[in-house]
């Protein structure tokens, strides 16, 4: 019997493969210098193998066939999309590989059983991909584990890598997002330690790529988008360079090169005409058909799309992919609903649903039931039914979130996700549902912020239902060891295939017990929420309720919430007592609220007429002011003219605008002067900071710096020292640091007297002219502030612009506002634009005067400050007395 392979070629591959290199290496000299011997004279090889008996010969030889052939078989039959061949195959040949042959040769036997194990692992990483596509997730991530597992065992980087990049995609695609990125990285790492054999690399450049796309990071997935092309691209990997055109063209598409991106897309469908990959083909229809429905011409673009989805689903559909499947029926579910027909749009959405659930894919199911409410709504007018589809899409969105640990990653995560919370609260408005549409409104807003204080602001406490708490915490055991037996079952050795099913059927049973107690715990931390909340934010962040909002408020406190939809604008006022009232305002879109916005804050940084009397003042300020008024205020006149106090929850860009400067034209004043004003970037944050019970007004710590064009601020700094004496540091000129705030929590109040800056396309660049450390000669950024516990009743910040934020879809604020809050402070005083020095100066006497010596609440403190500025002639203007609010705990 002939030997069953070519040695030259055989000793050619050893030499090439890292892995194998890696296995010799661990070898004594003697075995060694055997094997090269073996290899270096194929004549050896075939002589020994003559000598084994036929039974022996025949084990090796359909051993070493497989090894060699197999994977090749089993990933030519999954890029042709034939799952079930490629399955059967695989599972084969891991029962031939689970008796490796025996050489009679020592150190041959150790280079056998690492290839063997090798070919082990890439069998089952291979079978994990096609499970996957099969819609069996549960059994692709236990796959990819052993596969792992055995790949770290026998130390082969390559083989490793493969399995960590199925098992981020099998994260990410399940919601945990920066689990996913996190195992995708670690494999980027260990295959830049070998010559990437498996050609690994592109396939998790993509996946990065669509994973920072999914995230909202676009900068960092241009920049693996453009790293997987070039790599694609240089290794003539057609496959691979098609998957990366589509990947680039997306993010084209994103960010509206809507033609660049088709010149992508038919770049890659011709590629594929050759080089034949039919699930990368099916992705790329997929996407032109999108791209063509949204951007080409209406009357072309039908049939052109109705052809493009018909040919990915037959793609999906005679390969068994439900990944193929699920994506097409989403995309005909959109085009079936824009060409009108309904029936069949809400059987594809409906479809796709259940494809998606099935396989596991919560972002996707998330987009989809976005999809099914819209149609219900718009189509159907089944308002009711559509805000179900809507709750749940939400619901899944806010688990995603709840899994970043980073900050960033929220932040820009719930940029991206804003829609299905205007969609929500636009139909819960529309139904009169106003209390349900401001619970939502205050989900949309400023999460991450809140996420972050939650675990700083709250403290641990007595709780007030111990046996709810303690059912809490037994359910969140037994997640946890379900969880844990579902990783375990994933660790272990593939069952034979008589064992499949019933394995199968276990891990089943084990997801829909996991998602019972899952319920179960929400249901549980509900109840807390209304008992104990104290206790319930510390298991879980929980979403505001309008109880909880009116909790917040007195008897003389009215609080209104703003929320910017694409179309209009809606009002949602709530008082301490009745029900919540909503007004919407249709005349001011997105686009004609952020401009009558931008020029107020264009004529107010130009110090638009000076002279209030002057035809500018009147032209660019006081009338864009009265008409703000007109629209925002006057509709809440009766509710405003029975409380005391007004607090303002803005959104994205009505974060910039002076609320307290609105001017009513009929009785002549501004609205500062009716009422006391206060800022929280949501009741929720309002609720955190006014947790801390920080109240107290006795000492304080006043910083003073001048880069030489501020006269006035050493003055400022000793009259606020006037108002603490005997209880009050001053630290001045080159003794002003932000290093003295690690005694910070020694003081009440911490004033920063000093130069502002604000950054707007690079907020954290923002920050203030004092210095970090004495001997420091930069300024302090945002970051800087980070290391300091900041436990105060208030922080004021003396300086320009220090509270301007970029804003985001999802209403995270990130200036300087947003890092005192993260440092501890109870509220925040802070400026909307550059302020005059002499002003400034007078406006902070008057309100710790107020606030420290006549213990005057925040709020009013302020109040009568911007009045005292206000009635000096040369000030009038409210460039001079606005430029400061207050935000978080007014008291």
């Amino acid at each position: 019997m002939k030997f069953p392979f070519d040695m030259d070629a055989f000793a050619s591959m050893a030499s090439n493969d890292s892995g194998l290199q890696q296995v010799m290496s661990s070898l004594s000299r003697e075995e060694i210098e055997l094997i090269q011997k073996i290899l270096a004279d194929p004549n050896s090889i075939s002589s020994l193998f003559d000598m084994l008996p036929e039974v022996s010969q025949n084990q090796i030889s359909n051993f070493i066939s497989e090894i060699f052939n197999t994977p090749h078989k089993a990933l030519s039959l999954y890029k042709q999309c034939r799952f079930f061949e490629a399955r059967k195959l695989l599972i084969r040949t891991i029962d031939i590989f689970s008796n490796p042959p025996n050489t009679l040769i020592s150190g041959l036997d150790t280079v056998v059983n690492f290839v063997t194990r090798r070919v082990k692992a890439l069998c089952y990483e291979l079978l994990g991909r096609v499970e996957w596509e099969l819609g069996k997730s549960a059994n692709s991530f236990k796959y990819h584990k052993i596969a792992y597992d055995i790949a770290v065992e026998i130390e082969d980087a390559d083989t490793t890598a493969k399995a960590l990049l199925g098992i981020g995609i099998f994260h990410w695609h399940h919601g945990r997002l920066q689990k996913g990125e996190g195992h995708l990285l670690n494999a980027l790492e260990y295959v830049d330690k070998t010559d990437d054999q498996w050609e690994t690399k592109n396939k998790i450049l993509t996946s990065l790529c669509t994973l920072y796309q999914n995230i909202g990071e676009y900068d960092k997935a241009i920049e693996f988008s453009q790293r997987a092309l070039n790599l694609s691209q240089k290794a003539a990997d057609y496959s691979s360079y098609a998957l990366c055109l589509n990947n680039h063209a997306c993010l084209l598409a994103d960010h509206g090169n809507y033609r660049e991106a088709q010149t992508y897309l038919e770049a890659g469908l011709e590629i594929l005409k050759v080089h034949k990959d039919t699930g990368v083909e099916a992705l790329l229809l997929n996407n032109m058909a999108m791209l063509t429905m949204q951007h080409g011409q209406r009357h072309k673009a039908f049939e052109q799309v109705s052809s493009l989805l018909g040919r990915a689903l037959d793609f999906g559909v005679t390969a068994n992919s439900y990944n193929i499947q699920a994506m097409t029926l989403h995309n005909l579910g959109i085009f079936h609903q824009d060409t009108g027909d309904i029936k069949q749009a809400r059987d594809s959405f409906g479809r796709a649903l259940s494809l998606f659930h099935r396989i596991g894919s919560r972002l996707y199911e998330a987009k989809t039931m976005m999809r099914i409410g819209r149609l219900l709504e718009q189509d159907l007018g089944a308002y009711e039914d559509a805000c179900e589809y809507f709750k749940k899409a939400v619901s899944v969105i806010e688990k995603t979130r709840a899994t970043f640990k980073k900050e960033s990653y929220r932040i820009s995560y719930a940029s991206i996700e804003a829609e299905p919370y205007e969609l929500i609260i636009n139909n819960l408005l529309y139904q009169g549902r106003t209390g349900e549409a401001l619970e939502y409104v205050e989900r949309s807003k400023s999460r991450a912020l809140v996420d972050l204080l939650c675990t700083k602001l709250h403290k641990h406490t007595n709780p007030n239902n111990p046996e709810k708490l303690e059912q809490a915490l037994r359910l969140l055991n037994e997640i946890e060891e379900i969880q844990t037996t579902l990783e375990n079952i994933a660790s272990r050795e593939m069952p034979s295939s008589s064992d499949s099913s019933r394995s199968d059927n276990l891990i089943d049973s084990l997801i829909r017990n996991l998602r019972i107690k899952e319920d179960q715990f929400q249901s549980c931390s509900a109840e807390l929420t209304i008992s104990d909340p104290a206790i319930s934010s510390l298991l879980k962040v929980q979403p505001f309720s309008i109880n909880d909002i009116q909790g917040q408020l007195d008897e003389h406190t009215l609080f209104l919430e703003l929320f910017q939809a694409n179309d209009q604008l809606h009002l949602l006022a709530l008082s301490g007592t009745g029900p919540p009232r909503a007004v919407k305002i249709p005349v001011l879109t997105l686009q004609e609220a952020w401009q009558t916005v931008q020029a107020l804050m264009v004529s107010f940084k130009q110090k638009t007429g000076l002279d209030v009397r002057s035809h500018d003042f009147i032209r660019h300020i006081r009338k864009p002011l009265s008409q703000l008024y007109d629209l925002l205020i006057l509709p809440f006149k009766r509710e405003i003219a029975t409380s005391e106090r007004l607090i303002f929850s803005p959104h994205l860009f009505w974060h910039y605008l002076p609320f307290h400067a609105l001017y009513d034209k009929e009785h002549k004043n501004y609205l500062c002067d009716q009422i006391e004003i206060s800022f929280t970037p949501s009741a929720s944050i309002l609720s955190l900071c006014k947790s801390k019970e920080r109240t107290e007004r006795e000492k304080a710590l006043i910083l003073c710096h001048d880069n030489g064009d501020l006269p006035h601020v050493f003055r400022e700094g000793e009259l606020l020292a006037g108002a603490f004496y005997p209880h009050a540091d001053l630290a001045q000129k080159d003794i002003a640091s932000l290093s003295i705030l690690k005694q910070a929590h020694r003081f009440d109040v911490v004033h920063f007297a000093c130069h502002g800056r604000y950054v707007p396309d690079q907020p954290f660049l923002s920050g203030i002219s004092i210095p970090p450390h004495p001997d420091s000669k930069r300024q302090s950024y945002l970051l800087d502030f980070f290391d300091h516990d900041l436990d105060c009743s208030l922080v004021t910040l003396s300086a320009c612009e220090s509270g301007l934020t970029s804003y985001t879809n999802g209403d995270e604020l990130i200036g300087m506002g947003r890092t005192i809050f993260a440092a501890g402070a109870a509220a925040i005083m802070v400026s909307l634009w550059e302020v005059a020095d002499s002003s400034t100066c007078y406006f902070m006497e008057n309100f710790y005067w107020h606030y420290g010596k006549n213990k005057k609440t925040k709020t009013k403190a302020l109040q009568l400050a911007m009045q005292a500025v206000k009635s000096v002639d040369k000030w009038a203007h409210p460039y001079f007395w606005a430029p400061f609010i207050i935000m978080g705990d007014w008291r």
